[in-house]
């Protein structure tokens, strides 16, 4: 079962993660053919994300996160926090990185290579995203926003109607402000506004 995916559109080059047996897996050409290049031994990976210039990170169960350097062909252990799964990461112009692991938010300022705890959100988050001024983290009850990198978190809009659990992959695009979960896409103009279901996928 695949848990994480994500391309360096760039040079064509994808890897996704595995939730079972945490291997890695990279393609080349655009996804048509793929080869295994890391078992990291962890229960899942969880988010992966790359900077589209040969930098990736993976985030995965245990407070794991990985990095590679060199598009994906290699991997190594740069945090290993403990407790919940990291399942949210996302990084600004490459250099600067957010993961989050439970509820502790995680930062980087060298491009993923190492990783500080910076401040928190009040509940898990299963996502985060920035648009290079913002970052927005997504929990299971509500949303949160960060000016400042990551340091502090205010809660933007709590809502009743969207649940994101383990089990339910999204995507935020942060251009366009849209939330694509399993079970519905919701769309926002700014995180204070209340959220609304457009359609069912």
């Amino acid at each position: 079962r695949i848990t994480s995916i994500a391309a360096n559109y760039n040079e064509g080059t994808w890897c996704a993660g595995s939730g079972y047996s945490g291997q890695i897996f990279r393609s080349t050409d655009d996804g048509i053919s793929w080869s295994e290049v890391h078992d990291s031994s962890l229960q899942s990976i969880e988010t992966m994300v790359s900077d589209l210039n040969g930098t990736w990170c993976a985030g995965g169960s245990n407070g794991t996160l990985l990095r590679s350097a060199d598009d994906g062909l290699s991997w190594t252990t740069v945090l290993s926090a403990g407790g919940p799964p990291a399942r949210a990461m996302s990084t600004r112009e490459g250099n600067t990185w957010c993961a989050l692991v439970g509820t502790e938010v995680y930062r980087s300022l060298d491009s993923g290579a190492t990783w500080s705890p910076v401040g928190a959100v009040p509940v898990p988050a299963n996502g985060v995203a920035t648009d290079g001024q913002q970052w927005i983290a997504i929990g299971d009850s509500g949303v949160y926003r960060s000016v400042d990198d990551g340091l502090d978190w205010s809660a933007g809009t709590h809502f009743w109607r969207l649940y994101l659990g383990a089990n339910k992959p999204f995507e935020l695009d942060m251009k366009n402000m849209i939330l694509k979960a399993g079970h519905g896409i919701d769309f926002y103009t700014d995180v204070q506004a209340a959220v609304s279901i457009l359609g069912e996928e």
